[in-house]
């Protein structure tokens, strides 16, 4: 019996993909190829992968800083590039906190401020209560606090918003206020850190964030937990250490979660200079992930 030959299928429906583009080529019968754009994946799945890729070439192009590095920066920007660009990135991270997927930090912080009793009097609206100023860095959508708006005004930026109401700015690059009124009593850093890819730009940004904020000002921060407790160069204790250098003397609150940890700090001391801390091996280990934070003495910010 013959065998069954196999269908061949239409060149008109063949397609290559390039894994170094966000388009797929498609051959037609005269055979020039007409570009298709990729759409974006809305699954979690999709997303998660999408996020944790772009954080590790970001880091991988943080390092790259040297001449003879150009040819890997320049493959890294196509990788990035191709996978969507910042764009892409930003789209994932709305997806990931947003309220149907329980990916919204600024739940916790709302719930923590409560219990804690802080701001009751702006919470509670009583008359002459002074607004509470938020800073929200790294904004992926502007209405993180929209049912707070009557007694929280919020700055969101972003380097690259996917919202025009959310302003374009490089908080490392953010001027600090002189004027006391111009300062704020929170600043907010949800998953902003471990994007930062150099060690050393880690230790600046939370330096940085005492320059903004009103005395005994809040930091309200959240993380990945695997960078905190599964880093060869961090741990939960060696964290802590390290924002109680920065004047961070009091934390009100933390809280671990499966993926996250959230921390709530107080700024308690505001001229203090923090003690370098160095990129050095804590928990050793094949699992460990390489996240870091570097202090040396060119971190320290002008109010130190």
């Amino acid at each position: 019996m013959a065998k069954a030959r196999k269908k061949s299928i239409p060149i008109t429906r063949r397609s290559i993909s390039s894994s170094n583009t966000t388009n797929t080529t498609t051959l037609t019968t005269a055979g020039t190829s007409s570009p298709t754009k990729k759409k974006f994946k809305q699954s979690s799945q999709e997303t998660a992968r999408l996020i944790r890729r772009y954080h590790v070439l970001n880091k991988e192009l943080a390092k790259c800083n040297s001449i003879s590095e150009a040819t890997r920066r320049k493959e890294i920007l196509n990788e990035m590039e191709a996978m969507g660009g910042i764009d892409w990135y930003q789209k994932a991270s709305q997806l990931g906190q947003s309220k149907r997927r329980g990916g919204d930090s600024s739940k916790w912080l709302m719930q923590t401020l409560k219990k804690h009793n802080l701001f009751s009097k702006q919470q509670g609206k009583q008359e002459q209560s002074k607004i509470v100023k938020l800073l929200e860095v790294g904004a992926v959508a502007p209405d993180n606090y929209e049912r707070q708006k009557s007694w929280i005004q919020v700055k969101p930026i972003d380097l690259n918003p996917q919202d025009p109401k959310i302003e374009k700015q490089d908080f490392l690059e953010m001027i600090a206020p002189k004027k006391k009124d111009e300062k704020f009593d929170i600043i907010s850093l949800s998953l902003v850190v471990n994007f930062v890819g150099d060690p050393k730009d880690r230790g600046r940004m939370l330096l940085h964030t005492r320059d903004f904020l009103n005395q005994n000002g809040l930091l309200f921060l959240v993380l990945p937990l695997p960078c905190i407790n599964n880093s060869r160069y961090m741990s939960p204790e060696h964290f802590m250490k390290m924002m109680k250098s920065m004047g961070y003397n009091h934390c009100i609150e933390y809280h671990f979660s499966n993926k996250l940890a959230y921390y709530l700090f107080q700024l308690t001391k505001e001229n203090v200079k923090c003690p370098p801390y160095k990129k050095q091996i804590m928990n050793d280990g094949a699992i460990r992930n390489n996240f870091a934070i570097i202090i040396d003495s060119s971190s320290n910010s002008s109010r130190s």
